[in-house]
């Protein structure tokens, strides 16, 4: 038996499958969503504590605020999308109140089983990606152990393809796959001198030119649930024929830290999903503590913004080789509810841009050649 929570015609909330159903509309959630919309279903035009909210589903973690005041902005952008204004109250100091009427079933196997019969094939094929992107978000968004092992001093998870040598660096996590044909991948990569990283959620790449200035820089998305060689086949072509299409983009913007080309899965033919850029600027109090107020947004190649992020993070620790930064608040301006539901990738980049901890490490530093840990890994440069 599975349970289905309804509100009239309007929609129906699956939690086994990750999904708001609102007519033809389908509405991702990631697990974070699913566990806290599910507590509030449950106790529909109740008051459900915050305090409850942390111990269940954040296990009290220290970062958990941060994380609720997030799933429930998001969670509030999805109901708007589909109408519901207001449909999450929030009840000051207190907790929150899901002001709908809730019908609660109970569906057979058996009757599911009929369902997924019925499907259409797009259905089958979007459930796929909501379970990959969801997957995407827990790599990054698990143990703090794990992450630490991959960004500690130096990363000792980091390895490097022994057939690098001067500019070619192809580098990988210690938790792909060791199936990956990377001698196939390091020759068929069609520019002279670069930086890479294989990760297990993205393969990023930075194109460096003859003077050892940056040229590009790019984020492609990797499923990994899928035949990786043959992703990495496919993103490689794409970056040998389109790459010069992408360049550095030489502003005068003393406050611009970072800016990439990001692109979907390669199934084919990648999708530029949008160019992020950042902008920070920092200050730092009488006892030394230093806060760097960011910018992050997303545009599309046609200058069309979908999402923009306001955040405060916190320096927690500094060395010469790992900085780990904390997210303290944040504001997210999402232009259309419905391009985050449609433009498929930009959710996935929402998430890893609003995670409560990051860790960054160096890779070359005169070359200013970095690694987050967003994605799992991914290279990056200031």
């Amino acid at each position: 038996m599975r349970k289905v929570f309804k509100h009239n015609d309007i929609f129906s909330f699956e939690p086994k499958i990750f999904k708001i159903l609102s007519g033809r509309k389908e509405l991702k959630l990631s697990i974070k969503e699913v566990d806290v919309l599910t507590i509030l279903c449950e106790h529909q035009m109740q008051v459900v504590e915050r305090k409850k909210l942390i111990s269940e589903i954040w296990n009290d973690q220290e970062s958990s605020d941060i994380g609720l005041n997030k799933t429930i902005l998001l969670l509030r952008r999805k109901f708007e999308s589909i109408g519901l204004v207001d449909a999450i109250e929030t009840i000051p100091r207190i907790g929150y109140v899901l002001r709908l009427k809730i019908e609660c079933l109970l569906v057979s196997d058996e009757a599911e089983a009929e369902q997924q019969k019925s499907l259409p094939r797009i259905g089958i094929a979007f459930f796929i990606v909501t379970i990959i992107s969801v997957t995407s978000a827990l790599v990054v968004r698990g143990s703090h152990s794990v992450t630490e092992d991959y960004f500690s001093t130096p990363p000792n998870n980091i390895k490097k393809y022994q057939g690098s040598t001067g500019q070619k660096q192809l580098l990988f996590m210690g938790g792909v796959s060791s199936l990956v044909n990377y001698n196939a991948i390091f020759n068929k990569i069609g520019i002279f001198n670069f930086y890479a990283l294989l990760s297990k959620n993205a393969f990023s790449i930075i194109k460096i030119d003859g003077s050892h200035d940056i040229k590009w820089r790019g984020v492609y998305l990797v499923n990994s649930f899928h035949d990786i060689n043959s992703q990495l086949s496919c993103i490689i072509d794409d970056i040998n024929k389109h790459s010069n299409e992408y360049v550095v983009r030489n502003e005068k913007n003393h406050s611009l830290v970072y800016y990439g080309d990001y692109f979907s899965e390669c199934n084919g033919t990648p999708r530029h999903i949008g160019t992020i850029r950042v902008n920070s600027t920092n200050t730092q109090d009488s006892a030394g503590k230093i806060t760097d107020v960011q910018n992050v947004s997303l545009k599309t190649i046609d200058g069309k913004v979908i999402f923009d992020i306001t955040r405060a993070v916190y320096n927690r620790e500094n060395s010469t080789k790992t900085i780990h930064y904390r997210l303290g608040s944040f504001n997210v301006k999402i232009a259309d509810p419905d391009e985050i539901s449609n433009h498929k990738g930009s959710d996935v980049l929402l998430n890893q841009f609003t995670q409560d901890n990051i860790y960054h490490g160096v890779i070359n530093k005169k070359q200013r050649v970095y690694i987050s840990s967003a994605f799992g890994g991914i290279l990056y440069t200031r």
